[in-house]
């Protein structure tokens, strides 16, 4: 049964958790804080195009830098056509609502290496579909980021982001080392495996993007100004990276589940889980252990 995995025991002794956990836990485990220059890229781009999605509420610094960027542009012929050529394909995708804009560019970044080149990482079948749709960014990129200046900006706000990282360190760490010690399941012990934190304020304040691709999982979140940590949706996807492939050794053994989907029909949730036992038990699992870890952590 797929709960034999859990054990809702005591945590681990103090003793114990020195020797899974040191100080530098962010160097033993699979999970890590970052930022990323592509993905600052890719957002700064939309970004000049017209993305204007709560501005209200970012934090100052996409005010500052999309103002050096539009200077950029004014300023040189060459970075305006760049920008031109960026803004005519951003316009031609643009969808329903700003978060489904943003979605696909979130999704086209994690699959891009570093610039200048921004060439895919995988095969275009192999990308996520969503990615797929503005892959076509990709050539224009390159001479955006060239012409418009954008690695300058990014060096000269480097000790801003860096300053969104300290924010995050610190509560990030403790939400591993107690969900870990609760679990009594190290994410040092998944090699080959990563879990990626991105801060990237030139998004929407309100969204936080989680993806899962094979091995590799990913959260953006986007500060702004209000000072609340978003750790509830990095926790939730950290359980996920921990818990779904644990899950998945049992997926055939579900199967059996399959006639109660159809009491699930009309219920309130994505249609995923209404299609796949696996998702939906690997759910169950992750808010039943935030029920209990919220008030035992």
């Amino acid at each position: 049964m797929v709960r034999n995995f859990l054990s809702f025991r005591p945590l681990l002794s103090l003793a114990t958790a020195f020797v899974l956990f040191s100080a530098n836990l962010f160097a033993q485990n699979a999970a890590k804080l970052d930022n990323s220059e592509t993905l600052f890229t890719v957002l700064t781009a939309i970004n000049a195009c017209g993305y204007d999605a709560e501005l209200a509420t970012s934090d100052q610094l996409r005010m500052t830098i999309r103002r050096e960027v539009g200077t950029n542009i004014e300023n040189s012929e060459t970075a305006k056509g760049a920008a031109d050529s960026v803004c005519a394909f951003y316009r031609d995708h643009q969808q329903g609502s700003d978060a489904r804009t943003l979605s696909p560019y979130v999704s086209l970044a994690l699959y891009l290496n570093p610039p200048p080149a921004f060439a895919p990482t995988v095969k275009e079948a192999d990308l996520p579909p969503d990615a797929g749709g503005v892959l076509g960014l990709v050539p224009l990129l390159s001479k955006f980021y060239a012409d418009a200046g954008i690695h300058d900006i990014w060096m000269r706000h480097s000790a801003a982001y860096a300053e969104f990282n300290g924010r995050y360190r610190d509560a990030l760490s403790k939400m591993i080392q107690d969900t870990e010690l609760y679990l009594k399941l190290p994410s040092s012990s998944y090699q080959g495996r990563g879990f990626t934190v991105y801060l990237e304020p030139m998004g929407a304040p309100s969204e936080t993007n989680a993806r899962s691709y094979a091995t590799e999982y990913y959260v953006v979140v986007t500060p702004g100004t209000n000072p609340n940590l978003k750790m509830d949706l990095i926790r939730h996807a950290y359980l996920h990276f921990l818990l779904d492939p644990m899950v998945g050794k049992f997926a055939a053994n579900l199967a059996g589940l399959e006639p109660l989907l159809d009491a699930l029909k009309l219920a309130p949730m994505d249609e995923n889980f209404k299609e796949d036992p696996s998702l939906l038990v690997t759910e169950c699992v992750i808010h039943a252990l935030l029920l209990r870890t919220t008030v035992a952590v």
